[in-house]
């Protein structure tokens, strides 16, 4: 009985979880700008569970999409970030 009470919960909060998801994404995508649609056609959101953890995750896979987000167009903070994700150019 416990047991089941507990999926139902489980699946109650998986479905708030994409709901929220989606209308995350679909203010990323309102929100991001358009030159070839790219962008905006990468943005996705996906929801997963295994076992007692719920996990969302809302991702682009554009290869520009962190420069947009973040503003990393080759200036001193993309330099900075680049810096400090490979270890190896530290002097």
């Amino acid at each position: 009985m416990l047991e089941k009470h507990l999926d139902s919960l489980m699946d109650r909060e998986q479905a708030e979880l994409d709901a929220a998801l989606m209308s995350a994404m679909e203010t990323a995508k309102a929100e991001a700008p358009v030159k070839t649609g790219r962008l905006r056609e990468s943005i996705h959101a996906e929801v997963t569970r295994q076992g007692d953890v719920i996990r969302g995750v809302l991702t682009s896979d554009a290869p520009y999409a962190a420069h947009v987000e973040y503003g990393l167009g080759g200036g001193f903070m993309y330099r900075a970030v680049r810096l400090l994700k490979t270890p190896h150019l530290w002097v």
